[in-house]
């Protein structure tokens, strides 16, 4: 990944990598949110977070979206200023029975400075969402994480089952945008629905499915020799694409060896 643009001054780095939460509040007016026994510098983090936000020209690239053989959905985002440098990044898994969990990145010069992590869930037909928040110094190692109270209002408190997933997330995420490890791709084989044409590709833990235009000279070659092509590693460029009748789908742009 490029370097990013934005930073948080040094300064207020080293004194977030050594500095324990402490009994008192720290409240920014700007972001509208307290964090309870805070550490120092934890509005630098904050700050830095909402100008991330807040930047106008920010780029969305999405990831193929992959199915996994138990029906789970996985999909990331990567957010980038008009100079391609990455600030954020997003993961979501969305299980059969409606449960969501999603990560959602900031990065600071190649690396993980602060991470949020949602949880969403339906009991008795109620939604219910589980907000923390992890702060990391330059070192990636962890200072502090915060479980959101009440809106706005997070609370110090250890390291949870939750904040112990950032990093194996992490990792997962540039799995998923670089179609590699657990997310590598093999030729599956053809289907067809809505009038749309796919091409399906995965392993034996995810799949993905991708519509391709008639006549794909790559694609009519894959068809009249498919055992060819089974167990070679892939490489995929696609488009996202939203009908006026709100079906939505991917499209291959580009299909290559590795």
């Amino acid at each position: 990944m490029r370097q990013l643009l934005y930073f948080i001054p040094t300064f207020l780095l080293f004194f977030a990598c050594n500095e324990a939460p402490k009994n008192s509040e720290a409240s920014t007016a700007h972001t509208g949110r307290v964090l309870l026994q805070s550490f120092k510098g934890s509005e630098a983090f904050l700050s830095y977070q909402e100008k991330v936000d807040q930047t106008q020209d920010i780029q969305q690239q999405s990831s193929l979206l992959y199915t996994h053989v138990n029906g789970d959905l996985v999909q990331a985002y990567a957010y980038f200023d008009r100079s391609e440098e990455l600030l954020k990044g997003s993961i979501s898994t969305t299980t059969t029975d409606g449960q969501k969990l999603t990560h959602t990145f900031y990065f600071l010069k190649e690396e993980l400075c602060m991470a949020i992590v949602e949880q969403e869930s339906t009991n008795c037909g109620k939604l219910q969402v589980t907000t923390e928040m992890a702060f990391f110094n330059t070192k990636q190692d962890l200072i502090a994480t915060y479980q959101e109270t009440k809106k706005n209002t997070y609370r110090a408190h250890s390291q949870s089952a939750l904040s112990a997933t950032i990093k194996p997330t992490l990792q997962q995420f540039y799995q998923v945008f670089n179609q590699e490890a657990d997310f590598e791709l093999r030729f599956i084989g053809f289907d067809e629905a809505y009038n749309h044409q796919f091409i399906q590709l995965g392993n034996s833990n995810y799949t993905t499915q991708l519509a391709y235009a008639p006549k794909e000279t790559l694609i009519e070659a894959m068809k009249k020799a498919p055992a060819a092509w089974k167990g070679i590693p892939l490489k995929v460029q696609f488009q996202d694409v939203s009908e006026a009748n709100g079906f939505s789908y991917q499209v291959l742009t580009e299909l290559k060896k590795r």
